[in-house]
């Protein structure tokens, strides 16, 4: 897992657009850059926004989680390093 100075989580959203998010008292963008949508979230948020369902909402489809860790290729492509 990475994490900044202040213990805050680096995650992804499944799709590179922005999404806004708000849990509890918090609020979330998820910003697309360079094809990743990425966000810091706070400890105490990481749990509820990996709990977090959607995906099509068609006949028969499952719920998927939308959220999840960044890895430290997504990370490093959203912060331009290795460019």
């Amino acid at each position: 897992m990475i994490t900044n100075d202040a213990g805050e989580a680096a995650m992804v959203y499944y799709m590179p657009v922005q999404k806004y998010i708000q849990v509890g008292s918090s609020e979330y963008v998820f910003v697309p850059q360079r094809s990743v949508s990425f966000a810091w979230i706070k400890p105490e948020d990481v749990d509820k926004v990996l709990s977090i369902l959607g995906g099509c909402n068609c006949p028969n489809s499952t719920k998927k989680p939308i959220f999840k860790y960044a890895n430290q290729a997504q990370y490093n492509v959203w912060h331009g390093i290795g460019r």
